[in-house]
């Protein structure tokens, strides 16, 4: 990220950093305390058996939501299929492109 941000310094008005992707390995249930997630799924009205149809919804919702803000800032809307793939390889095309248009 350091040489990509000493690249473009030129072009880039500010950084965000946080966390790019999670990998979880093995059972969310592990992440809230004992009940919480029964407890989550019951105020969202959904009964364990369809808790996966539940989540398959709100990924899709999810992602059509970004994709509705990529779409409204005018930016591609990039899926990394794989967490080995470097985001910065993935966006220096898009800063060539951006900055052939300015």
């Amino acid at each position: 990220m350091n040489i990509f941000l000493e690249k473009f310094h030129d072009l880039i008005q500010g950084v965000i950093e946080g966390f790019d992707r999670l990998i979880f390995k093995g059972h969310l249930t592990s992440l809230f305390p004992q009940g919480a997630f029964g407890r989550y799924l019951s105020k969202r009205g959904v009964l364990l058996k369809d808790a996966g149809k539940f989540f398959e919804a709100e990924t899709a919702r999810i992602v059509n939501h970004a994709k509705d803000v990529a779409e409204q800032a005018g930016r591609p809307y990039i899926y990394l299929e794989c967490v080995f793939r470097s985001n910065v390889t993935g966006d220096s095309g898009i800063v060539t492109a951006d900055s052939d248009s300015t």
